[in-house]
């Protein structure tokens, strides 16, 4: 070992006589190889994950909290592309803060970091919040529009709660409670009562929206099964033969039932489909409600008018008969008699009753009550009797010749 050591200065004086010693300091010495990357260090095919971006980090930390996973190992390869411990921090607030999931149900994402010889790797802990428990239940939709089946399905199945994670949506909280009462309004029948929703908007990256949902039937599930289960068991049409009917006679039909079957009182309580329909008595808005069920059940297109009847809040309906449209009031049939509310148009409705013209479909159907019924008014009388009148009778020579 001795000798080596010694060695080594031997060589550098000799050097140094033959070059001269300056020379040692100044000449340039290149030596050029092909480029080999740095060999991936052993055992590192087995780690968790590998990433070599800052998009594949962001990526990883994704995937981690959509498996619900706690824990994590991320090995940054050594030919990654960027700066790993910028890079991380960067990562993690992204996901923390931009991604409406993440932030909907993380706590906390803490991670430590380490150099590895030639490569970076760090070690996740992801702390989730309660509502993580729940996270197989989130909903993962493209657009807002594929919302509506999605919370009308939530509604039909009694859920107190639902949670649309969206893509793409610019929809408001205030916007998304307006179409859980649309959808609910189009088709009463999803639940014995209107539901009130309550929409907590949690924002991400862009357009993307997270939707926290809660329902409100004002009743607890068991008393909800029981109604709905009361209004599956009601048919009241089965022992008629509705199929020959005309249109004009179906929505005639569905009218005289409730008129029959239900009267009006203003409680305010008695505003929905199961007090119109089993309890017997309800307001304006329950028998709306109704009259849209008895329709669709006959095949009928029909929706409730939020308006005003003598300048007081009030609700009926709009029909679609042979594609016409006209305003059908059940609880003015119930109080007034059927052939002052039943199949108005726009001129004949307006005046007494208010509505927002531009949000409903515009009524200019000529059909009336007397029409459907198959009674000649006055008027035709009078035409034909004209008409009679006027057809020469032969006289009895020429019939006989």
């Amino acid at each position: 070992m001795k000798a080596k050591r010694l060695l080594i200065p031997l060589l550098t004086a000799a050097l140094c006589l033959l070059c001269g010693c300056g020379s040692l300091f100044d000449a340039e010495y290149v030596v050029e190889t092909d480029y080999e990357p740095a060999p991936f260090p052993a055992g590192l095919e087995d780690a968790d994950a590998t990433v070599k971006s800052l998009e594949e980090l962001e990526q990883l930390l994704l995937r981690t909290v959509m498996d619900g996973e706690d824990e994590r190992r991320i090995v940054f390869d050594p030919g990654y592309e960027g700066d790993a411990s910028a890079d991380m921090a960067s990562a993690v607030w992204q996901v923390r803060t931009q991604d409406a999931l993440c932030a909907y149900c993380v706590e906390n994402i803490a991670y430590d970091l380490s150099k590895i010889i030639n490569h970076y790797e760090a070690m996740v802990n992801v702390a989730y919040t309660t509502a993580a428990a729940d996270l197989d239940k989130v909903v993962h939709l493209n657009y807002a529009a594929e919302a509506e089946d999605v919370i009308r399905e939530a509604m039909e199945q009694g859920e107190d709660s639902l949670v649309l994670l969206i893509d793409r949506s610019g929809a408001t909280g205030e916007a998304m409670e307006a179409i859980a009462s649309q959808i609910y309004r189009a088709d009463p029948a999803i639940a014995p009562r209107e539901p009130s929703a309550h929409v907590e908007v949690i924002l991400g990256a862009d357009s993307q929206r997270l939707y926290e949902i809660d329902f409100n039937y004002g009743m607890d599930k068991d008393y909800l099964r029981k109604r709905r289960e009361s209004l599956e068991l009601l048919d009241p049409f089965a022992e008629l033969d509705t199929e020959g009917m005309s249109e004009g006679e179906r929505a005639l039909l569905a009218c005289q039932y409730l008129v029959n079957n239900c009267r009006y009182v203003e409680n305010a309580d008695k505003n929905t489909i199961y007090a119109a329909l089993i309890e017997r008595y309800a307001n304006s808005e329950g028998l709306a409600f109704g009259y849209v069920d008895l329709c669709h059940r006959l095949g009928l297109n029909c929706q409730i008018v939020d308006g005003q009847y003598n300048r007081e809040n009030h609700s009926w309906n709009i029909v679609e008969l042979e594609g016409e449209y006209y305003h059908v009031d059940p609880s003015i049939c119930d109080t007034l008699g059927i052939e002052e509310g039943f199949l108005l148009n726009d001129e004949e409705a307006w005046g007494v009753y208010r509505w927002d013209y531009f949000h409903y479909p515009h009524c200019t159907g000529t059909l009336n009550y007397e029409q459907i019924l198959g009674i000649a008014t006055e008027e035709e009388e009078r035409e034909e009797t004209e008409e009679a009148e006027e057809i020469e009778i032969p006289a009895e020579e020429e019939i006989n010749s």
